[in-house]
């Protein structure tokens, strides 16, 4: 019976190893239409997402998709700040997976989700999920703080729908890969070079911003990075379980 129970049980992030944030939105306790002033981290290292300005907070807005909640960012100046504590979640690894519930506007400008940098302006990306300027789902980063920015473009244009936008970074074997909706849309098979990352924290890992700039105007409900490359089987887990919950359609 017990074995039984087990077996029935839903898959979780927390079920693989190497989850270092998860931000959901159907997690967030507070009224409608209601600043957010702190997004907690599920993942239990409490790489809590924050705002201490008020006028810079999202907004959260429940019966958003698949009657569920998400986080709204205006496009102007709303941006969350993961705590100080996460800016060592890409110091020295060997690979990364970040996945995102996104709604992107599709408008003729780069729109960040979810932001990892180096140093105090938008050059600095050390990863990067995002919304290019030519309206497609982009991937981008290095792996040493010194080399240049790569990037991977999906094939699709974004549109104004909510989407399972994810990436998956192994740097020993120089493989950056674009995914929408679970499925695999655009790769760069030589990115950068075979190593891990730099043994250095990073300056600001923040969402819907790139050290002032790039700003969302979108939603997003929810958020999950592994410091690791998931292999295929891991990768599939995590997108059913987000398709599954989100009532999106896995491509």
């Amino acid at each position: 019976m017990t074995l039984l129970l087990l077996s029935k049980k839903r898959f979780q992030p927390r079920n693989l190893p190497n989850l270092q944030l998860w931000l959901d939105a159907t997690r967030i306790d507070q009224a409608d239409n209601t600043a957010v002033a702190s997004w907690a981290d599920q993942s239990g290292n409490a790489y809590n997402a924050e705002q201490s300005a008020s006028a810079a907070r999202p907004t959260y807005r429940t019966n958003q998709l698949n009657g569920l909640p998400a986080v709204v960012f205006d496009g102007t100046d709303d941006r969350l700040a993961l705590v100080s504590g996460a800016l060592g979640m890409l110091r020295n690894v060997a690979g990364a997976t970040v996945f995102a519930v996104v709604k992107y506007p599709a408008t003729s400008s780069q729109q960040v989700t979810f932001y990892v940098s180096i140093s105090t302006i938008a050059a600095g990306t050390r990863f990067g999920l995002q919304q290019s300027i030519g309206k497609k789902y982009r991937a981008l980063g290095r792996r040493l703080d010194a080399d240049s920015i790569q990037d991977v473009l999906s094939t699709q244009d974004v549109t104004n729908n909510f989407v399972i936008h994810s990436a998956v970074v192994n740097y020993q074997n120089t493989l950056l890969q674009n995914f929408v909706n679970g499925a695999l849309d655009g790769q760069k098979t030589d990115f950068q070079t075979a190593g891990n990352t730099s043994d250095t924290n990073s300056i600001a890992v923040s969402l819907a911003n790139a050290d002032g700039s790039f700003y969302l105007n979108g939603s997003i409900a929810e958020i999950i990075v592994y410091n690791r490359a998931l292999n295929t089987s891991e990768l599939a887990q995590v997108h059913r379980y987000l398709a599954r919950k989100w009532g999106i359609q896995l491509a």
